[in-house]
Formats: structure tokens, sequence, C-alpha cells
């Protein structure tokens, strides 16, 4: 574009021009078509952001922030199913032992365990546990390396540390 059409165009001196175009690109607008730009760093037209990741146009199988529903980026639109998602089942406390053989109560620090008669909900036992060492004392009265290896053997977590 030449520095003429430009001058005409925004009405800028052509000492200006430089930082006009400069602007105009990081407010995503083309000074020669008008066509939108991503702005410097930002995400790849018709992408998608979700929770801070970028997704290519066309990506699919994108977990939902509601956790049993699924999206797929669509020309810079997220579009995800709407299925209803499950109720969570109560258990401990007054609600009693409701969780499946591959469930557990997952009572978590500060519920005491259904102590005072606090309840959590039953999830499924994880198939597999992350190697970190982050000790935990499990509502059996069992310690365990982790939150998710005490999950692994049925029980929520008292508190943090060995029992």
């Amino acid at each position: 574009m030449e520095r003429a059409h430009l001058n005409d165009r925004f009405g800028l001196p052509t000492s200006s021009l430089r930082v006009a175009v400069a602007t105009l690109i990081l407010f995503g607008i083309s000074a020669c078509d008008d066509t939108p730009v991503p702005p410097p760093g930002g995400p790849p037209p018709g992408s998608c952001v979700v929770d801070g990741v970028t997704y290519p146009d066309g990506t699919g199988n994108i977990p939902a922030a509601d956790g049993c529903n699924t999206c797929s980026c669509a020309g810079g639109s997220l579009r995800c199913t709407l299925r209803a998602c499950p109720v969570p089942r109560a258990c401990g406390a007054r609600a009693g032992d409701t969780c499946a053989a591959n469930e557990y109560c997952a009572y978590v620090e500060g519920e005491y365990c259904g102590g005072a008669d606090a309840e959590a909900v039953c999830k499924s036992r994880p198939d597999a546990c992350d190697a970190i060492y982050a000790p935990v004392c499990g509502c059996d009265g069992k310690s365990y390396d982790s939150a998710c290896t005490a999950a692994q053997a049925g029980t929520g977590v008292l508190h943090a540390g060995r029992c």
C-alpha cells in the first residue's frame, strides 16, 4: 500500500503511518483491505481457546467444563454436546454405604470421613495413579502415598500426612 493512500485513508501525517499500521494490526484490522488479522502472539484464525489451551479449527473431543460433555471447534466457535450429566450419588453419614464395588465415597480433607453427618459423593476408583508422593491418611485409618492411591483402595481422605 502506498503512503499517500494510507494518508488519505486514515488522515495521518506521513511520520505517523508506521505507528498507525502497527496499531491497526495490533487491534486486528488490516490496513490494506479491512481483512481481520490475528493480533501478534494471539491464536490463529478459526481456532478455539478453552482454559488457556488453543485448539485448531476442526478439533473434536474437547472436554466441556461440566465434565461429562465434549466439544468441537468449528470456525472459531465451540460446539458442545448437551447430554444431561449424571447426578452424583450421595454416600456416607446418613446416606450410608451407597457406592458400587468399583466406586468409593470421595471424602476430602475437612469432611471428616462422615463425622458430623458430612456426606460425600460416589466416584469411580481410578485405574492408575501418577507416581507422586503426597501422603494422606485414608478414612479407613491407613496411610497412602497419595489421595489417588487411597481412592484406588476404595477410601476417601481424612487428612494430609500419614495416619
